[in-house]
């Protein structure tokens, strides 16, 4: 049933390896389906009590396992000549691809690091320019800070001052008003005791004394306003990252894609347990050169049926 591959020219013209002739598997597998619902149909039936019940299991067992048997030596003969032609066809091919792709590999490197460098510095731009607007919007602050202080001070001086004079200024004309009370009460003392000896004598009382006039409340200095405080302007926008193009002429297309590496080479203790996988094949290889404790895993015997 195998067929041969022959070499025969393609469509261009070029002498190659013609693909083999594909042999249709169709009918020889459609004489199964009856035979597999007969199979089917024992199986779900089948009850095992009894060595008798097991041998008889087994025959039916060991029937439907050689007709796999049969059926795989004829699938081989179906694709082997189809696997072995792909086989080649893909050597071949890699014999032209390969070199070419080991050149190209570096080339692409290349490109990348120069992109991530753009990419890069274009970052530490940034980073250079927000850090120069903060230090300037800092030193703003601080001198905005320290006129605010300086003319708080300066305000609270001349309000400290004006309490001062207005202080002095009320005691100053308490004084005064003191001082024309008294003087009130002598004029007014010695003015009765002139009326006294006038009528004693039999006279005119004489008229009534000048009494001092108080003067008004003086006018005490005005209370400064508040002064007006520097405004502290808002912090500056972060300047914006300008889009390193992902185009470097007509021809190269840079496309960023996620990837991974260990961040301590060599090191997976720090991988959370969820993104680490158990080694398989080695884990039976190991079990078949006889080893039966590995840390973490049970190693146990299972029947495994041959029929």
């Amino acid at each position: 049933m195998a067929s041969d591959v022959k070499v025969r020219p393609s469509a261009s013209g070029r002498t190659g390896v013609a693909s083999p002739q594909l042999q249709d598997p169709e009918p020889f597998l459609k004489e199964y389906a009856n035979k597999i619902q007969g199979y089917r149909e024992k199986a779900s039936t089948m009850k095992i009590a009894n060595d008798h019940d097991a041998e008889r299991c087994g025959v039916i067992a060991g029937t439907i396992a050689r007709e796999i048997e049969s059926l795989e030596r004829q699938r081989k003969e179906f694709v082997d000549p189809l696997n072995t032609h792909v086989s080649f066809m893909n050597a071949r091919f890699r014999q032209v691809t390969q070199p070419l792709s080991e050149i190209l590999k570096p080339m692409k490197e290349l490109i990348g690091v120069y992109w991530q460098q753009k990419a890069l510095a274009e970052k530490q731009r940034v980073k250079i320019e927000t850090e120069r607007l903060a230090a300037l919007h800092q030193q703003e602050v601080e001198k905005a800070r320290k006129e605010t202080e300086r003319l708080t001070k300066l305000h609270e001086e001349k309000m400290e001052k004006a309490r001062k004079e207005a202080a002095r200024l009320e005691k100053l004309h308490e004084e005064e008003v003191e001082k024309a009370r008294k003087e009130t009460e002598r004029l007014t003392k010695l003015h009765e005791r002139k009326v006294e000896r006038a009528e004693e004598k039999g006279k005119e009382a004489p008229p009534p004394p000048v009494l001092p006039v108080v003067a008004a409340a003086p006018v005490l200095p005005v209370i400064v306003e508040a002064p007006v405080l520097p405004i502290v302007a808002a912090a500056p926008a972060a300047p914006i990252a300008q889009q390193v193009s992902k185009s470097i002429g007509k021809n190269v297309k840079v496309r960023e894609i996620w990837d991974f590496k260990l961040a301590v080479e060599n090191d997976v203790s720090l991988v959370p347990f969820e993104y680490l996988e158990v080694n398989s094949a080695r884990v039976r290889r190991a079990i078949a050169d006889g080893k039966r404790e590995i840390s973490g895993l049970k190693i146990f015997l299972k029947p495994s049926v041959a029929v």
